[in-house]
């Protein structure tokens, strides 16, 4: 699906989250917490909105039975993941520009920018051998993957929850600013893996 790649949400995406790290570098390079926190806020908003529009229009019933539902269905999980990838890239990069160049020192950021790298890399070549997968195997890849990422968005909201309930988004420490981020894109992660189960049930509902 090298189309999905260059779609307009990924287009639109892809620019949306350079803006933002770019923003969130300056704010937080002049001390202000307050406008790095909406930033991260306003782009897993738009995130979120931006792919629940687009997968929108994998809900309605079609007027005829497409003629492979298999490749709907992969279109829908390949565009979906690919935007949660690329939020993982977007906190990598967030972290590695804010806790090297804006004077904000905290140990565990090149760690956890590495990570969410790691993490984005990852999900880009599983979806691409979702993709490659034969038309007789790609059912079974498609529906492990819904799975997953049903896994995947209940680890991340046990997280978000921990970080919330410990009273780190109090802290007075340098590793605000990462905090922000993680709890700006992990609240994104599960609206979007949401999104996928939510899509797949759509698409496979009746068969």
């Amino acid at each position: 699906m090298p189309a999905i790649i260059t779609s307009p949400l990924i287009r639109f995406l892809g620019v949306t989250l350079l803006a933002s790290v770019g923003a969130m570098t300056w704010t937080t390079a002049a001390h202000n917490r307050g406008a790095t926190a909406a930033i991260a806020a306003l782009t897993a908003l738009i995130s979120v909105i931006a792919t629940l529009r687009a997968n929108s229009a994998f809900w309605a019933p079609p007027e005829s039975a497409p003629e492979d539902a298999t490749v709907v269905r992969a279109a829908a999980l390949h565009q979906s993941g690919l935007v949660i990838a690329l939020l993982y890239a977007w906190a990598a990069l967030s972290l590695f520009l804010i806790y090297r160049y804006t004077g904000l020192s905290w140990r565990h950021g090149w760690q956890y920018a590495s990570g969410s790298a790691l993490i984005a890399i990852g999900h880009l070549r599983f979806l691409r051998n979702v993709m490659r997968e034969t038309a007789a195997a790609q059912t079974d890849a498609i529906n492990l993957a819904v799975k997953l990422a049903a896994v995947h968005g209940l680890v991340i909201a046990c997280g978000l929850l921990w970080l919330i309930a410990s009273g780190k988004l109090d802290t007075a420490k340098s590793d605000w600013a990462a905090n922000d981020i993680f709890l700006a894109g992990g609240f994104a992660v599960i609206c979007l893996t949401g999104l996928i189960v939510k899509t797949h049930a759509a698409l496979t509902r009746g068969q």
